[in-house]
């Protein structure tokens, strides 16, 4: 059964679970009580163990892991933190890749290839969401190449950008979409795009540091995201 159907049963479990103290346990003990920790996690959505749901599970999984070793330990490297990033980058392009594949874009009248950022802006502002896009937000996906875009429906193989660009226009051939069905406060537009860019202002080129408990708190917001999808599943 799922666990979230039974109010305060995953709270009531937890509380006769022996809590581990991190600094005290071996390597190896570490490992498995993250690896129960996980699996646990992982049962509040029984549906993520369907076959063709198999490649969101292994990224949610991998980003839960990532995040309490990271918690487990005192401090942590760039290296790890940019590292946890990107692992939330995948599961969040992972998930739009899967939204993508159920509902599938329609045929779009498309003004040329190549890079118009007025004639994408224009195509943003008319899908049927119900979280408008802010005026930043869709500036940076008309940023995107008309093609990449259509690979990104077709192939499902682009960058997250582009991903989430054709599953936006998805939104005009789908009734039940969930882009036209979540609210403001879940999809929080602005904080998904700068998580995004989070890769990128960590890495050594930039000269900027990534704060720990910062990056935490994103990943946080990146699995309260993909949570937002879940009744889908």
């Amino acid at each position: 059964a799922n666990l979230d159907s039974i109010p305060g049963l995953a709270g009531r479990i937890s509380t006769v679970l022996p809590a581990a103290d991190a600094s005290v346990l071996t390597a190896e003990a570490l490992i498995g009580q993250i690896e129960r920790d996980v699996e646990f996690h992982l049962s509040r959505w029984p549906g993520l163990n369907m076959p063709h749901l198999s490649l969101l599970r292994d990224h949610l999984a991998r980003v839960l892991r990532q995040k309490a070793r990271t918690e487990a330990m005192n401090s942590s490297s760039q290296e790890e933190l940019v590292s946890l990033i990107q692992e939330c980058e995948s599961l969040l392009e992972a998930l739009v890749q899967w939204m993508l594949e159920r509902w599938p874009m329609g045929d779009i009248v498309w003004p040329h290839d190549g890079q118009n950022r007025r004639a994408a802006e224009d195509l943003l502002s008319m899908v049927p969401i119900r979280a408008r896009l802010p005026n930043t937000c869709r500036a940076l996906l008309a940023g995107q190449n008309f093609r990449d875009v259509r690979l990104a429906a077709q192939r499902r193989d682009r960058a997250f950008k582009a991903l989430l660009f054709a599953s936006l226009l998805a939104t005009h051939s789908h009734q039940d979409h969930p882009l036209r069905e979540l609210d403001e406060t879940q999809l929080q537009w602005d904080r998904l795009f700068a998580l995004i860019d989070m890769r990128n202002k960590g890495s050594h080129a930039s000269g900027k540091r990534l704060q720990r408990g910062h990056v935490l708190s994103e990943v946080d917001f990146a699995i309260a995201w993909f949570t937002n999808f879940s009744k889908y599943f």
